[in-house]
């Protein structure tokens, strides 16, 4: 069949695809508003993390009656964790992204926030001294990596250059240890024992004098 006989389409098999129920330009129109929306919807969360760290900070609960902050947050009926999710995107916006001048808002406002939440690490890793360990460059172009890598695709890339820190607790004879921010291969000497911490199997070894007991390993969400 020659090209333009019956359309470049022409022998594009159609069984299963259905008629769109509306114009393509309402198609457009619909995408656009829905584009916009994220932004709006991204913006939103990271006005609603400051809010909730200003009620933290200036303890404007006690003026509402409430003992402590959890109280208060409870009377939101939001998850515990969702709540510190907002905390720790403002953090990453009052503490840096604001500050990076290279950074395009607008690709930032139009990504998930929910990826923005699985590079937070990346983007507040500090070194001993207090400095960036990452630099601006480096934030921006994982940014760029939320706003075009689906799910899946970023927690590949970050397993592969940046795996996520872990909290880990430990429990021995009712004490309770967590710690937070621990590495692959890290190894950390608490009290009597070692430990050594193998993401890969998930298990830990605890160093008695001479002698090696080994545990299992609860994982717990970073909050």
């Amino acid at each position: 069949m020659r090209v333009g006989e019956h359309g470049m389409t022409a022998n594009i098999p159609t069984v299963g695809l259905k008629k769109s129920l509306i114009t393509s330009k309402e198609a457009t129109d619909l995408n656009l508003a829905i584009q916009a929306l994220i932004a709006t919807i991204t913006t939103a969360v990271f006005d609603f993390g400051a809010l909730l760290r200003k009620m933290r900070d200036t303890r404007g609960y006690i003026s509402l009656g409430y003992k402590t902050f959890e109280e208060w947050k409870n009377e939101l009926r939001i998850k515990r964790q969702t709540i510190y999710n907002y905390l720790k995107l403002d953090e990453c916006w009052r503490e840096r992204l604001s500050h990076i001048v290279d950074l395009d808002k607008k690709i930032l406002l139009n990504t998930p926030y929910s990826n923005i939440l699985c590079i937070a690490h990346i983007i507040l890793d500090k070194k001993e001294n207090g400095t960036w360990k990452h630099t601006d460059d480096n934030v921006v172009e994982w940014v760029h990596k939320c706003h075009v890598l689906s799910r899946s695709d970023l927690h590949i890339e970050l397993e592969e250059n940046h795996p996520f820190p872990r909290p880990i607790v430990l429990h021995w004879h009712g004490v309770v240890c967590k710690l937070m921010q621990l590495t692959q291969g890290k190894v950390l000497t608490i009290s009597q024992f070692t430990v050594q911490y193998d993401a890969s199997v998930q298990n830990y070894w605890q160093i008695f004098g001479n002698r090696k007991v080994k545990g299992t390993l609860q994982l717990d969400e970073d909050e």
